[in-house]
């Protein structure tokens, strides 16, 4: 499980650094996998202002934004958000910075024959919230130029949380049910034609929270899955099959920093989404069937709403403890 510094904070009345708690629960055999700075991930974006907003000479959705970024000369950037206007406080994400929802390098391009000098962010981009409907808009008075950390509302910065229902199946097992959020789609990882895939071959680059590219083969036994997925180290790549049921799907995963592995929820949720989208499962089907290595989940695509996946699966009580931590 994952959880913030300031939810611990909540719960233990203590001063002790990040590293010490970490160093205590470790003590205890309470392992800590890992430790996230989210403010380490933002690094390469900076509080802009909008110059000026033109309608795109060869795109009617994309506009050609003149952006301060508070030092030299303004920088041109090609952008397609609804919201982008003249006077507009937001977040630019430079040449060379690395979008966490996406895991790709932004860098100096030509859109549709317009040069752009890095890419004006959603909150979803930077993994903020999950508004993608436009960039994100900061105070008037936000320092144009600063570092992002600290400048985007309070509220957007909270870690998500998702709903899980229960409900009994037979002595300690439980069907565990998870609001997954909302799909989105993603731009393919800049590494992506090193695969060499058949152009023709059914793929999907997606957002569940964190990117996947899903890919249909005609056999997931026999696809070298390790040797692509590290040639795509950005992004988690499934490959998925249909059946052996209707209404199921096989799949085998590759995840960013880890390697092959038994099974990926987020990655079943994706792969689920695009059986769905390309016809491998029925439409009407109520849920999708993901046979994975480390055992089978059930993807309720467009539930609770629509746009979103709900994740279903065994749960099983194993033994319950009890800890007094003292700092």
């Amino acid at each position: 499980m994952k959880f913030s510094l300031s939810w611990l904070k909540d719960h233990l009345e203590t001063t002790a650094s990040v590293e010490e708690i970490s160093a205590k629960l470790n003590a205890i055999g309470l392992e800590v996998e890992g430790i996230e700075d989210p403010a380490a991930k933002l690094a390469g974006f900076t509080v802009a202002k909008v110059l000026t907003a033109e309608r795109h000479p060869n795109a009617d959705k994309l506009q050609v934004l003149t952006v301060d970024t508070g030092s030299g000369e303004p920088l041109q950037v090609v952008c397609g958000a609804p919201n982008a206007r003249a006077g507009l406080v937001g977040v630019l994400g430079l040449p060379g910075a690395v979008v966490p929802a996406g895991g790709f390098e932004l860098k100096k391009s030509a859109i549709r024959g317009v040069e752009s000098n890095g890419m004006m962010c959603s909150t979803r981009e930077l993994e903020l919230g999950d508004d993608h409907d436009g960039i994100i808009e900061l105070p008037a008075d936000a320092p144009i130029g600063s570092g992002l950390a600290g400048q985007c509302p309070a509220e957007r910065a909270q870690p998500a949380l998702r709903r899980v229902e229960v409900t009994p199946r037979s002595g300690t097992v439980v069907d565990a049910s998870v609001d997954m959020g909302e799909i989105s789609s993603i731009e393919a990882p800049s590494a992506w034609s090193t695969l060499g895939a058949d152009p023709n071959r059914p793929v999907m680059h997606l957002s569940v929270g964190n990117p996947h590219a899903v890919v249909g083969v005609e056999d997931v036994a026999v696809v070298p899955l390790k040797e692509l997925g590290e040639r795509v180290p950005m992004v988690n790549l499934e490959i998925i099959e249909p059946g052996p049921e209707s209404n199921a799907i096989t799949m085998r995963v590759h995840e960013r920093g880890a390697g092959i592995t038994q099974a990926c929820g987020t990655g079943a949720c994706a792969s689920a989404w695009a059986a769905v989208q390309w016809g491998l499962v029925p439409a009407k089907a109520s849920e999708v069937i993901v046979h994975m290595d480390g055992g089978d989940v059930r993807v309720k695509v467009n539930a609770p709403q629509n746009g979103h996946v709900t994740l279903i699966g065994p749960a099983e009580h194993v033994s319950t403890h009890k800890a007094e931590i003292t700092l």
